[in-house]
């Protein structure tokens, strides 16, 4: 029997965690689209991301397989945890201070993944790892906590813009010299942004 093919995703955030937020498209839109519609679609997107390896992935879908309830739980902290972090980072671009609950949110999956960060001796030296607790399903989702806290408590958080188009909102770390990225990728909102402009003006001639 054939294998489902793994849903593909847009990886233009520049951080993982970025990248996270924008799981779901036309986000400012009267329409938006959520692209983790199941724990499979977030291994899917935490595989294509680097975040868990094949065998991970693997061992995590055979556990939901095994236990659809805590999968459900798991997606479902997947989403909390997607949506607190878009709050914070998009009020941060808009010069507003974040909100106590997203926060609040956010402090609560990181002592989660916290409790679980060991440090390990490696060629020499010493590096943070995550230990493997194969029976938890949201150990998926602790790389992108680690790091979105990381990132908000670093001087690149200045530099994290949201989409201007009207109705992306994806959000991305602007790594250009200049730090003046408007979009989140310039062959879709850019370009999308120059057509609707162009056939503006062609209404008003």
């Amino acid at each position: 029997m054939s294998q489902k093919p793994k849903p593909k995703f847009e990886l233009t955030g520049a951080h993982i965690s970025l990248d996270l937020t924008n799981t779901v498209d036309n986000r400012t839109s009267d329409n938006p689209v959520d692209n983790l519609r199941s724990y499979e679609d977030l291994l899917a997107f935490a595989e294509q991301g680097g975040v868990i390896g094949t065998n991970d992935a693997q061992q995590l879908a055979r556990a939901a397989a095994h236990n659809p309830k805590a999968a459900k739980r798991a997606l479902e902290e997947a989403i909390a945890l997607r949506e607190a972090l878009f709050s914070i980072f998009s009020a941060l671009t808009q010069g507003k201070q974040p909100s106590a609950s997203a926060l609040d949110r956010l402090n609560q999956s990181l002592r989660q993944a916290g409790a679980h960060r060991i440090l390990s001796s490696r060629h020499g030296g010493f590096s943070w790892s995550l230990s493997a607790a194969t029976d938890t399903l949201e150990r998926v989702l602790w790389p992108f906590v680690l790091q979105g806290a990381e990132l908000l408590a670093s001087s690149e958080v200045a530099n994290v813009r949201e989409c201007a188009s009207e109705t992306c909102g994806w959000l991305f770390l602007d790594k250009s010299k200049s730090h003046s990225r408007r979009w989140c990728d310039m062959k879709v909102c850019g370009n999308r942004d120059k057509a609707r402009r162009f056939y503006q003006r062609q209404r008003s001639l």
